[in-house]
């Protein structure tokens, strides 16, 4: 029996002396879950700004990249910076400008009409 007890004694020893003694595991549990607090807030409310923020400059890059090459306008300009001119410029003085005018259609409705013609059905189970 005294050899039991001092296996135990010695088992105890060896368990609290991986941890240092002026922490207590209490505390270390404490600690542990305050980083992991501060870690999941950082991701859920930082993380999304600052991707923003990456993806945004990256988007206006590779917008100027794309204008340089091919020489057109800024894709996306009215998103990031000035909005383009307007293609059509508003028409002046009250003078209008109609480009189509779709044809009316003339319903033909028969004077004579008596209905439509009976269709006969069977009832399926």
């Amino acid at each position: 029996m005294l050899g039991r007890a001092a296996s135990q004694r010695r088992y105890r020893r060896f368990l609290f002396s991986t941890y240092p003694s002026c922490f207590p595991l209490g505390f270390l549990m404490v600690k542990f879950l305050l980083i992991l607090l501060i870690i999941s807030f950082v991701v859920r409310f930082l993380l999304p700004i600052v991707l923003r923020l990456l993806v945004g400059k990256f988007v206006q890059k590779q917008a100027r990249r794309y204008g340089q090459q091919f020489g057109g306008g800024v894709p996306f300009e009215g998103a990031f910076g000035t909005p383009p001119p307007p293609r059509n410029p508003a028409p002046s003085g009250g003078n209008v400008r109609v480009d189509f005018v779709p044809p009316k259609a003339q319903k033909s409705k028969p004077e004579n009409f008596q209905g439509g013609e009976y269709v006969d059905f069977e009832e399926v189970k």
